[in-house]
């Protein structure tokens, strides 16, 4: 089933950024980016009350089947990609709120919605759990047992705002899992859920009616001190400072799952086709300009010495074309002055800059020294469409150069030879490499995937057995 097209709510300025069970005390706009957002006021007693409305709401959810969730969810997200206004009124709206560009706002839209679909989310169930079954009821297993998997009343989602599509993600797990949401969207873009949540309003008002969305200023203790009292979740996303700060007022029984700041590194075999490789590592960094958690800093060419030479040679002429197909957004046009300053310190720390002729739009930097003693290690962040490559001679030598990131490493993309891909992947598995994917598609899965090696649902629920 598709929504009916008349049915989608229109996504107009000033953009909405809630959606809440009760009407909020007050509203007002700020400008975010280059568009007009109205928030929601809210205080500690309306965070309090919304969350009451929460937990009560979610006795409708325990009642209902999951097949009907999911297809609840299916029909949000095929009517969407269906309806092509409504797509791209919602690709205009988080283009002029991010500054990302239209084309990687599309791509990654595309890819959240495909992935909401009926045959997808089944496919993500039937991975992650022994019998899906057991989220409606009691499911024998052997010897006089029986189980069943069971949501938590109420689900936190601390989202931040340099993936746009991320909170739907996260919504519609908890969701699955049969658990009511309160969802802080972040100021960076705060639209995007909102909207998602308005549309599955339209095809479900039971199940929106256990959903919240709502901003407010991060680490505002008043706030956060009931929030997190009644959620039994709280899944949280952004940087380390963000995290910590979360964790360490947390009351240990709470189930806290924490997606902090990671990066993505690539790995190229030069016996590989090398202008193809660079073709496709070109779009995993033109992607949300090198913001989201799997974009490419680092690059190992392994191979003889100067091949990384040559592979640079490639990947600079391939961040040209990507140019025209990924356009870099706002966030880096904004940002031209703190580039140049980059790359002047590389060069004067002895690295050789590769950069786009007379632009900022894209760098590279050859490093003749190992990444742990370079600028880099210290922050593990880089400047937006810039990667850092380094020629390795041998997987013994790549293994000492992965070692010192490979706690922060969220994925690895790769091009390489099928004589090495065996060693080469129980060598990424020893470091706890959680997602190994192909150069070109880093930053769009083609399926559910474990993000940071967690489950995407079973993580939310309680696992009961009877043993009787």
């Amino acid at each position: 089933m598709v929504i009916a097209m008349s049915k989608l709510p229109r996504i107009s300025e000033p953009y909405r950024a809630y959606f809440l069970p009760c009407a909020p005390r007050g509203t007002y706009t700020e400008r975010v980016g280059e568009a007009e957002v109205e928030f929601a006021e809210v205080a500690p007693d309306d965070i309090q009350h919304i969350c009451s409305l929460l937990v009560e709401a979610r006795s409708k959810l325990v009642r209902r089947t999951v097949k009907s969730i999911v297809e609840a969810l299916d029909e949000v997200a095929s009517g969407w990609l269906c309806d092509s206004l409504s797509f791209s009124e919602s690709v205009s709206a988080v283009e002029r709120v991010t500054g990302y560009s239209k084309q990687a706002i599309e791509l990654s839209l595309r890819n959240t919605l495909e992935r909401l679909q009926s045959q997808s989310i089944w496919k993500m169930l039937s991975d992650e759990l022994p019998n899906p079954a057991a989220l409606d009821g009691w499911v024998s297993l052997n010897c006089n047992r029986r189980f069943r998997l069971l949501g938590h009343a109420l689900t936190l989602h601390v989202l931040a705002g340099n993936i746009p599509a991320l909170g739907i993600l996260s919504l519609a797990c908890a969701l699955i899992s049969k658990s009511s949401s309160l969802i802080k969207v972040s100021h960076d873009e705060p639209i995007l859920t909102a909207a998602f949540v308005r549309a599955l309003n339209c095809v479900d008002e039971e199940l929106a009616s256990c959903v919240a969305v709502v901003n407010w200023h991060g680490g505002d203790e008043a706030i956060e001190s009931i929030a997190f009292k009644h959620a039994d979740v709280i899944v949280a996303y952004g940087g380390i400072e963000t995290i910590l700060s979360i964790r360490n007022r947390l009351p240990i029984t709470k189930r806290f799952i924490p997606y902090g700041h990671k990066i993505g590194v690539g790995i190229v075999d030069s016996h590989c086709d090398l202008s193809e490789a660079a073709q496709k590592l070109a779009k995993d960094i033109a992607m949300f300009d090198q913001q989201g958690c799997m974009s490419p800093h680092v690059v190992f060419v392994y191979g003889a010495a100067g091949d990384e030479r040559r592979f640079s040679g490639c990947l600079s002429s391939a961040l040209k074309d990507v140019s025209n197909q990924l356009p870099p957004g706002r966030y880096v046009l904004e940002r031209s002055a703190s580039i140049q300053s980059w790359r002047m310190v590389y060069m004067m720390s002895g690295a050789e800059v590769i950069a786009s002729d007379c632009s900022t739009e894209w760098t590279i930097v050859l490093l003749k020294e190992p990444v742990a003693k370079t600028l880099y290690a210290l922050h593990l962040t880089c400047a937006p469409r810039t990667v850092l490559i380094r020629g390795v001679k041998s997987l013994e030598e790549l293994h000492g150069e992965f070692e010192p990131l490979a706690s922060f490493v969220s994925a690895v993309g790769c091009s390489i030879c099928g004589a090495c891909e065996g060693e080469l992947l129980d060598l990424l598995a020893s470091h706890g490499i959680s997602r190994i994917c192909t150069l070109g598609e880093m930053q769009l899965p083609r399926q559910w995937w474990f993000h940071d090696g967690r489950p995407n649902v079973s993580d939310l629920l309680i696992w009961i057995s009877a043993e009787l």
